[in-house]
């Protein structure tokens, strides 16, 4: 379901990518903090795994 909206409209993917990813980046676990743009880049490779194009 969520891999054909995505799919459909690859528009919600980027900016999905971008503002969950900026949201993750920003969590603490110990001493460690990823940042936005590493998030950013996580979140991006799981989304693209589901078939989304920017095309």
């Amino acid at each position: 379901m969520i891999g054909e909206l995505l799919e459909s409209q690859p528009e919600i993917a980027l900016f999905a990518s971008l503002a969950l990813g900026y949201l993750i980046g920003s969590f603490r676990i110990g001493p460690i903090q990823l940042g936005g743009v590493c998030g950013t880049l996580i979140l991006s490779l799981l989304i693209g795994q589901t078939g989304a194009h920017l095309a």
